[in-house]
C-alpha cells in the first residue's frame, strides 16, 4: 500500500526508476504503457534514440511520436517490476509532468485505488 498525492484532477505516487531517480508520476489506468519524459529518461540512463518508433495518443487526443523502451526496474513502495515496457515522449508533450505510471506496470498486480484515503493498494498476481 502506497500513499497517493492529489495534484489537480490527478493522483501521483513516488516511483523509483532504475534504482537511481525518485520521481512523482501520475497513476494513469488509461495509459497502456508507463510513459516518461525525455529528460527523465536521460536522468535514469536510458537512450531514447535506441527505442522503437511508436505513435501515441495523448490525453488531449493528439497523436505524437514516442520511443518504446524498457525500464530495467520500477519500484513503487515495496512493489517492484523488472523490464517495464515504457514510452519516452519529448518533455514538451508531457506538460509539466515527468511521466505516467501506466498499465505496463500496474497489470503486474491486482490493484485498487482508494481515492478517499488517497492510497494505491498493490497485490502481486
Amino acid at each position: 500500500t502506497v500513499k497517493l498525492t492529489r495534484c489537480g484532477n490527478s493522483l501521483t505516487t513516488n516511483v523509483l526508476l532504475n534504482r537511481k531517480v525518485r520521481e512523482e508520476l501520475i497513476v494513469d489506468t488509461g495509459a497502456t504503457d508507463t510513459v516518461i519524459s525525455s529528460s527523465l529518461a536521460k536522468k535514469i540512463g536510458i537512450s531514447a534514440a535506441k527505442g522503437k518508433n511508436v505513435l501515441c495518443q495523448v490525453a488531449d487526443g493528439r497523436t505524437v511520436n514516442g520511443k518504446q523502451i524498457n525500464i530495467k526496474e520500477v519500484r513503487v513502495g515495496g512493489a517492484k517490476v523488472y523490464n517495464v515496457q515504457a514510452v519516452v515522449l519529448d518533455s514538451g508533450e508531457m506538460g509539466n509532468s515527468p511521466g505516467l505510471l501506466g498499465m505496463s506496470f500496474l497489470n503486474n498486480f491486482v490493484f485498487k485505488i482508494d481515492t478517499e484515503k488517497e492510497l494505491l493498494v498493490l497485490q502481486k498476481r
